[in-house]
């Protein structure tokens, strides 16, 4: 189990720390953007979005992880890293919670904690730490657009409320 210990309020990073303390590896992003950097066993490499329906995190070799929406009705992304293919989904459509599978079979879990980006993290210990800080920044990037959206769609209503009120 690890824990997402954010930056800060108004800032997009977050370290990803476990149980004792120990930091297995932080993301950096830009505040008003995607993309950023993740750190993990003193190794350095790019998390990009590409498109609206990929991310990717590239290291010195290439690219380490992919995770892909496979269409944009589903509300499941497709992660590639080191061979293997991974599912992650909503545990269910009134939860947060993400699950990560291999085939039928569950094997992690990113759940929110309260507010302000915090987490807890569940993911097998086969995947890297860098792909582990990857997955995290894939799902804390996806609740922050459904934030957003939620915001501009209420902000969207009450203005035509107040609109079609006069």
């Amino acid at each position: 189990m690890a824990t997402v210990r954010p930056h800060g309020t108004f800032r997009n990073g977050f370290d990803l720390v476990d149980d004792a303390g120990r930091e297995l590896g932080s993301f950096q992003g830009s505040a008003w953007r995607e993309p950023g950097e993740v750190t993990a066993g003193g190794e350095l490499a790019g998390f990009r979005r590409d498109g609206g329906r990929r991310f990717a995190l590239d290291g010195r070799a290439g690219e380490l992880a992919a995770a892909d929406k496979p269409s944009m009705w589903s509300g499941r992304w497709v992660v590639h890293a080191g061979g293997q293919a991974y599912e992650l989904a909503r545990r269910s459509w009134l939860s947060r919670s993400v699950e990560l599978r291999r085939g039928d079979q569950v094997v992690g879990a990113v759940h929110p904690k309260g507010f302000g980006g915090k987490a807890v993290v569940d993911l097998p210990a086969e995947l890297p730490p860098a792909v582990q800080v990857f997955v995290v920044a894939v799902v804390l990037t996806l609740w922050r657009r459904e934030s957003s959206a939620a915001g501009s769609a209420a902000a969207a209503s009450g203005g035509a409320t107040a609109a079609g009120a006069g």
